[in-house]
C-alpha cells in the first residue's frame, strides 16, 4: 500500500511536466525594440508579477501566465492578443547597466544622508537635504525595479527564441 502511494504521488507530480505542449517550450516571452541598425531583446523573468493594460482599457496582472503564437494567457482565463497590448510592465533579464546605477544611487542616498545628518546640526538644513537624496533614492528604486514597455515606444511583444 505504501509503494502504491509512492507511485501515485510520483505519476501526479510527472503529469504537468508530460502534458505540457513541446512546441513551444524553447520560447520564451520577452520584447523587441528594433532602434535603427541594432536591435534590443529582454526576456522577461519567469513567475515574477506582469503587469498588462489593453488598447480597450483594461489593466490586467498576473505572476502566472503562459502564451502561444500570438496571445498572452493569464491565470489561465484572461486571453490577451499581442497586438492589443498597449504596454506591459515586468522585471527582465539582462539590462545589468540599469540595475547597477540604480542600486549605486539608492546607496549613493543613504550613505550622503548619513554624513550630512552627522555634519549638519541646523533642522532645516538636515529636512532640505533629505528631501534632495530622497530624489536620489526614488529614481535608484525606479531604475533598479520592473521596466515598463510601451508599444508606442517601439517596443513589440514577442516570443524569443531561447
Amino acid at each position: 500500500m505504501k509503494y502504491l502511494l509512492i507511485l501515485a504521488v510520483m505519476v501526479w507530480g510527472l503529469m504537468p511536466l508530460v502534458g505540457q505542449s513541446e512546441t513551444l517550450d524553447r520560447y520564451e516571452l520577452g520584447v523587441v525594440r528594433n532602434d535603427g541598425p541594432s536591435r534590443r531583446v529582454l526576456v522577461f523573468k519567469p513567475h515574477r508579477m506582469l503587469r498588462i493594460k489593453t488598447s480597450d482599457g483594461r489593466h490586467l496582472s498576473s505572476r502566472h501566465y503562459s502564451f502561444t503564437q500570438g496571445q498572452l494567457i493569464l491565470d489561465a482565463r484572461d486571453t490577451v492578443l499581442f497586438h492589443d497590448i498597449e504596454w506591459v510592465r515586468g522585471k527582465v533579464h539582462g539590462n545589468v547597466e540599469r540595475k547597477l546605477l540604480g542600486v549605486g544611487l539608492i546607496g549613493y542616498s543613504a550613505i550622503s544622508a548619513l554624513v550630512f545628518a552627522t555634519v549638519v546640526y541646523e533642522p532645516l538644513v538636515i529636512v532640505a537635504g533629505g528631501a534632495f537624496l530622497t530624489v536620489y533614492g526614488g529614481t535608484g528604486f525606479w531604475l533598479a525595479g520592473a521596466r515598463k514597455f510601451r508599444s508606442s515606444h517601439d517596443w513589440e511583444l514577442s516570443l524569443i527564441e531561447q
